[in-house]
């Protein structure tokens, strides 16, 4: 999906679908002990609720590209550190800030010719952790979206962020299943980043 649509009619559409609800049950026992934690493409938090639900002392972050989405985000979820408004490709963090970044059906929809740039970024303000939870498909495939080509693909993730970055190890994987979970169908790879033995840095302060 270009950042464009994203940002505009189709964004709208999609955060006024996704408005309500509860994910608890989908992060109850998946969230490592952590200091803070960023999710990238957070819509209007709902996966930030859950998490806050679950363990209110973890520093949540966010990004959304989303205007609509964003103050959805800074109006009501007022125990979120910070929104910005970066895309996945570019974000305004300093590398190894967050304990664990997010993504929740967030990668499906990146071209792939932006998609190992967002990854890069992803695992490079990642600190220790990053969940990534997509569609999956043992080989690229498009999927039409709201009657459009080109805005959704369905890949193998795990084995492309393991490909790209031998020192992640995939630490847990499991699937949500949609009748169990009210989400869709999804696949989630919890990764770390290999230590070599070493102590990882402390999270850091992030200046709002």
């Amino acid at each position: 999906m270009s950042l464009d649509q994203w940002r505009g009619k189709l964004g709208d559409q999609y955060t006024t679908r996704n408005r309500y609800g509860t994910r608890r049950n989908v992060w109850d026992d998946i969230i490592p002990g952590i200091g803070n934690l960023l999710e990238i493409g957070a819509n209007v938090g709902r996966n930030l609720e859950a998490i806050h639900e679950i363990d209110p002392s973890i520093e949540l972050w966010a990004t959304e590209p989303n205007d609509l989405a964003r103050c959805h985000l800074t109006d009501y979820l007022l125990y979120l550190e910070g929104a910005r408004n970066d895309p996945a490709d570019s974000l305004s963090f300093g590398s190894n800030t967050f304990d664990c970044v997010l993504t929740c059906g967030v990668l499906i929809h990146i071209p792939t010719y932006l998609l190992a740039k967002s990854m890069n970024e992803i695992f490079r303000v990642s600190n220790r952790y990053i969940i990534c939870a997509e569609y999956f498909a043992p080989k690229e495939e498009m999927i039409r979206y709201q009657g459009q080509d080109n805005l959704l693909w369905r890949r193998d993730y795990g084995s492309l962020y393991q490909s790209i970055y031998p020192e992640l190890k995939c630490i847990d994987v499991r699937f949500w299943w949609k009748p169990s979970t009210g989400m869709d169908n999804l696949t989630v790879w919890l990764f770390e980043k290999k230590s070599n033995g070493k102590t990882h840095n402390q999270s850091k302060k992030i200046a709002a």
